[in-house]
C-alpha cells in the first residue's frame, strides 16, 4: 500500500508531497515537485517518468487535464499494480483538495481504463 499527498502552502505558494510505502526507495521515483509549477506524485510501482513529464507539460503551459491526458497517452502504464482509479495518479487527489481549500472549480475528467 501507498499513500501520498501533494499540498500548496497559501502563504508561500510552495508546493510539497509527502509519501509513505512498504515499497523500498519510494520517495526517489514516485513524488515530483517544481517551483512554480506544481507537485504530483505517482503510486508504488510505477514508471518513473510520469512525474517529471507531467511537470514538463504543466510548465509548457497546459492546464491539468490536458498535462494529464498528454502523459496518459504516452505513458507505459499509468496505474499501480492492481490498476483502476483509486491508484491512480494524486494529482487528482490535488484537484480535489484544491477545489475545498480554494473554493476554484479544477476542471478534469477520468476517461476509461485502459488494458
Amino acid at each position: 500500500m501507498t499513500i501520498s499527498i501533494a499540498a500548496r502552502c497559501e502563504r508561500t505558494g510552495a508546493f510539497g508531497v509527502a509519501i509513505s510505502s512498504s515499497s523500498p526507495a519510494v520517495g526517489s521515483r514516485c513524488p515530483n515537485v517544481r517551483a512554480g509549477v506544481g507537485a504530483v506524485s505517482s503510486q508504488n510501482v510505477t514508471d518513473p517518468s510520469l512525474g517529471p513529464a507531467l511537470l514538463d507539460a504543466l510548465q509548457s503551459g497546459l492546464g491539468a487535464n490536458e498535462a494529464l491526458a498528454k502523459v496518459s497517452s504516452v505513458a507505459t502504464h499509468q496505474f499501480n499494480v492492481g490498476g483502476g482509479q483509486s491508484n491512480s495518479l494524486s494529482i487528482l487527489e490535488l484537484f480535489l483538495r484544491l477545489e475545498q481549500t480554494l473554493g476554484i472549480k479544477v476542471a478534469f475528467r477520468i476517461g476509461p481504463e485502459r488494458p
